[in-house]
């Protein structure tokens, strides 16, 4: 009946009139209805459109202001509260997965960074070893022709006292 009741009083009075949107037995259980709760035999239903009190005495006598009440107390109340904890849950379980997601991007960028330092220090002790390498190999490289000139001079000086030898056995 409270749907019929509302249905009655939201519709135009043209809609009224179409058998589709409000039949004609809806109208007469409606009517029934609220003669039965209004205490009128001869209740007119267009008078309930005009009528606030009447409307909202056939609407309280249905029972479902106090219903939805009811629903709004208890039932309502509890899937609001169960819902907003459902949405903190979510909410916590998001920015937790989502700061284990930056924590290991993180940590990556970490490990390159390290990665990129230890590079750089390991070219820096090879560029220091090859430097070493090289002058090493500078140094050996001016020993063995300082050993060559010596062999070069040592030969020479010997070719001479040979020749001089030979030239004074002769």
């Amino acid at each position: 009946m409270h749907l019929q009741t509302y249905k009655f009083l939201a519709l135009e009075e043209e809609e009224l009139e179409d058998e589709e949107k409000f039949s004609d037995e809806e109208y007469a259980q409606l009517e029934s209805y609220a003669k039965k709760v209004l205490g009128g035999r001869r209740y007119r239903l267009e008078t309930l459109r005009d009528s606030k009190e009447d409307a909202k005495s056939v609407e309280k006598d249905t029972g479902i202001p106090r219903l939805r009440r009811c629903l709004e107390r208890n039932l309502i109340a509890k899937y609001r509260k169960l819902k907003r904890k459902d949405i903190e849950e979510e909410y916590l379980r998001c920015r937790k997965e989502l700061e284990n997601i930056m924590q290991e991007f993180i940590d990556s960028q970490n490990t390159i960074l390290e990665s990129a330092k230890q590079g750089a220090g390991e070219l820096q002790k090879r560029l220091a070893q090859s430097s070493k390498s090289y002058e090493e190999a500078k140094k050996k490289n001016r020993q063995i022709r300082d050993a060559a000139k010596d062999v070069k001079m040592i030969s020479a000086q010997m070719i001479d006292c040979l020749r001089e030898e030979e030239n004074g056995l002769f």
